[in-house]
């Protein structure tokens, strides 16, 4: 009788071999190394900060590496250790010449543009609009003396991509601060800001009409579920930016799903290539059509870093079938990396390319490791595919979004689960539909199916991000990414599913820090005033041991990352000075992650609460104050000074002014907070001010904010302006500026220094600034 081998059971819980690291990989991180330090050293130097010279340190990199890889193939071969040591020096090498070249050109770009020069000349749009606080931001191309520059262009109105203008306006160097660096890395030259558009004409690409009529077809601006369809499908967001939608996207943890990347290619292979095989042409010609229709839609949807990572990967794997090569996709994600950096060393400081990379990172080494955990706690196969690769993904990616966003979604997995399928429906459907509608003209009609969906998805996103706990907020520093990413490497080399005790262990180690770090910063607080670097608007927080006090909440989210990275977790109340957007346009974020108490207005000014702080009135927690009353935060004395009389919150004349004493120290080290007040008014409460310490400068130290009577009637020590970098409005105005200083009192500027904090001692106010994770 024959022997018969027994089927053999195949668990879900036992782990296959273990991804193999390719060489290469040691090649990839000497491109992306080379690369992070050649473009910070030039935005250093272009900044000022550092005399560095990127240059040489491109030729010395290109020969050092060049000696060690001669000296290394004469003396040693064969070792594993040899091929990883010549790999990484050769990486270095080649991204040493394409930085060299990179440099080069971005010298010649920057240096063609002079600080705050008029500027008129031909505009072309060449990226989709951002709304911002302020008007609306695009990417833009102009020429100079004789060079086609990259610039960012503010204009009041957006203009779409392949428009044609003739703007005047100022055309200044980028700030020195986190948002000029991430356009210097973007390759930008300069700041455009528009006085004036005219001549307004449409002058776009193929791919760029072609995407025009498509967005035209969808009609993004006439619904939140289209604007969703026109995200998915083309990799617009404008629409999307200026809805509350995209914030409940970043409550759940669901904004990688609108970003194009290796989910809507591998939708096009799917759509495409069935189609393919029904048609008379070789295996190896479908593969290259199949590579140029994904190439194509990657350049159509804007050829962002995470769509240009995926194509390549995907155009290794072809490469590899062709070549009768079995695909690898870790070695398709190093070499897509690789790529590029080496096309654009700047791309690595881009956050979307960092977590583009993270995120397949993790999926690729980490997912299955938990994945195999989750099926030994007996979680259904199909359930934990899709809770491991959410979680891989945000825990590789978690070390680049908090501290660039100031929180983290909890709730990620579940919504993860209840609503990508949602959209991966849309996407599937739309990339059918929608050509379907453009040409017919049938969009109206014809695309309603997938925007009943799209509301569903909105629905459901919006109830997800309503839940408690939902999204926290948290600051995360270098060493909390560097634990992180050990955590991951520890995973993928131990290979094998975690243990319950250890993680059991690890969440009460976190519990115990956060319990700490709660108890340090909400109960005994140390005494201080913090006037918080929100960019362009004011917030100023006051606290003492368990008291804690906003006075104004910024233009948007950046307050709520300001107040994270000061370890704030309640507030017992927010004063909101006047109704200018730039002075509580960032509480409803504040709201959404921490608690808010009450609401302190001037009196009268509670009949203008903007609808968005409807909750306040609602809840009856709205108190108005007047000249004379006091406000008490721990030890200090909050007291009114402005208006005198009953106002409506308006006008910046009828904002709220507060002198902050310590109760240690006395009249004499006081802190004046002018809200939006000028000159006219500044005068007449500066005798009840009497002689000040330290001045919070007027309406973010416009022109009018002081004049030399006012600093003789103050006597101030310190002056402080908040501003943010690249605002339209020139603030600090230089002549305010130029006050202060000859009268003999310093002058910071939240723009320049970040948070400056102001702390009682024995010796009288002690003040420090920070930016980041620095302390100066």
């Amino acid at each position: 009788m024959p022997m018969t081998l027994a089927p053999q059971d195949v668990r879900s819980d036992v782990l296959g071999p273990r991804p193999f690291m390719p060489v290469w990989c040691m090649g990839a991180i000497g491109v992306l190394l080379v690369s992070a330090i050649v473009a910070e050293m030039s935005w250093r130097e272009y900044a000022g900060v550092l005399n560095a010279c990127p240059r040489a340190a491109c030729l010395v990199t290109a020969a050092c590496s060049c000696a060690v890889v001669i000296l290394m193939l004469h003396y040693a071969r064969g070792s594993r250790l040899q091929a990883n040591s010549m790999s990484f020096l050769l990486g270095a090498l080649l991204a040493s010449i394409a930085c060299l070249f990179w440099v080069i050109g971005i010298d010649r770009a920057t240096g063609a543009v002079s600080d705050a020069s008029s500027f008129r000349a031909a505009v072309l749009v060449r990226g989709d609009p951002q709304p911002g606080s302020y008007g609306s931001g695009s990417v833009a191309s102009i020429e100079l003396d004789g060079s086609r520059l990259k610039v960012w262009l503010q204009t009041e109105e957006p203009l779409g991509a392949g428009t044609l203008c003739t703007v005047a306006g100022r055309l200044s160097k980028l700030p020195g601060n986190g948002w000029g660096r991430s356009l210097f890395m973007k390759g930008a030259s300069g700041v455009l800001r528009a006085v004036s558009v005219s001549d307004v004409e449409r002058r776009p690409s193929r791919i760029e009409a072609f995407r025009a009529k498509l967005l035209e077809a969808i009609n993004p601006a006439s619904d939140p579920a289209r604007a969703l369809l026109a995200g998915l499908l083309c990799g617009r967001t404008t629409e999307l930016s200026s809805d509350e939608s995209m914030e409940w996207f970043s409550q759940t943890g669901l904004t990688h799903l609108i970003a194009v990347s290796g989910g809507h290619l591998a939708c096009i292979v799917s759509l495409l290539g069935s189609s393919l095989l029904k048609l008379p042409m070789c295996f190896r010609t479908r593969l290259v059509l199949l590579q140029a229709v994904m190439f194509i839609y990657t350049m159509f949807t804007g050829g962002s870093p995470s769509a240009v990572r995926s194509f390549v990967m995907v155009a290794c794997a072809t490469a590899c079938r062709l070549l009768g090569r079995r695909a690898h996709p870790l070695s398709g994600l190093v070499l897509a990396a690789g790529i590029l950096a080496l096309m654009n060393p700047g791309v690595v400081f881009d956050v979307g390319f960092q977590l583009s990379l993270a995120s397949v990172l993790f999926i690729m080494l980490v997912a299955p490791v938990l994945r195999s955990t989750l099926c030994n706690w007996h979680i259904p196969d199909g359930l934990a595919d899709q809770v491991s690769i959410t979680l891989a993904a945000q825990w590789g990616t978690a070390p680049i979004v908090m501290p660039v966003f100031g929180s983290l979604s909890l709730i990620s997995p579940v919504a993860n689960i209840v609503v990508a399928p949602l959209f991966t429906c849309m996407l599937t459907a739309g990339l059918i539909l929608a050509p379907i509608a453009m040409y017919t003209g049938s969009g109206s009609w014809l695309l309603a199916p997938l925007a009943m969906v799209g509301d569903v998805a909105l629905f459901l996103t919006r109830a997800l991000s309503e839940v408690p706990w939902a999204s926290i907020a948290v600051e995360s520093g270098v060493l909390t990414g560097v634990l992180l990413y050990a955590a991951g490497a520890w995973c993928y080399m131990k290979w094998r599913p975690l243990c319950l005790r250890g993680l059991l262990a690890g969440l009460a180690v976190g519990l115990v820090v956060f319990a700490g770090d709660y108890a340090r910063w909400n109960v005994f607080a140390p005494a201080e005033v913090v006037v918080l670097d929100v960019g362009q608007g004011d917030a100023i927080l006051i606290r003492d041991g368990d008291r804690t006090v906003l006075v104004d909440a910024g233009v948007d989210e950046a307050t709520l990352r300001a107040l994270v990275r000061n370890h704030v977790y309640e507030l017992d109340a927010v004063v909101v000075t006047h109704w200018d957007r730039d002075h509580w346009g960032g509480l409803p974020a504040v709201m959404r992650q921490l608690p808010v108490r009450q609401l302190v207005v001037a009196h009268g000014a509670s009949d203008n609460v903007p609808s968005e702080l409807f909750t306040f009135m609602e809840n009856g927690s709205v108190e108005e104050v007047s000249a004379g009353d006091r406000l008490k935060v721990g030890s200090f004395s909050c007291s009114v000074l402005w208006p005198l009389s009953r106002v409506g919150g308006e006008e910046n004349s009828e904002s709220l002014v507060f002198s902050v004493v310590c109760d240690e120290l006395g009249q004499d080290q006081q802190i004046l907070l002018t809200g939006d007040t000028e000159v006219n008014e500044e005068h007449e409460y500066a005798r009840s001010a009497g002689n000040i310490s330290i001045l919070k400068m007027g309406h973010h130290g416009s022109r009018d904010s002081v004049d030399a009577t006012l600093m003789n009637e103050l006597d101030p020590e310190v002056a402080i302006a908040s501003a943010g970098a690249g605002n339209r409005y020139g603030h600090p105005n230089s002549k305010a500026i130029d006050t202060v200083v000859e009268y003999g009192a310093g002058f910071y500027c939240t723009r320049d220094v970040g948070d400056v904090t102001i702390r009682p001692t024995s010796a009288g106010l002690r003040l420090r600034t920070r930016r980041a994770n620095s302390i100066q």
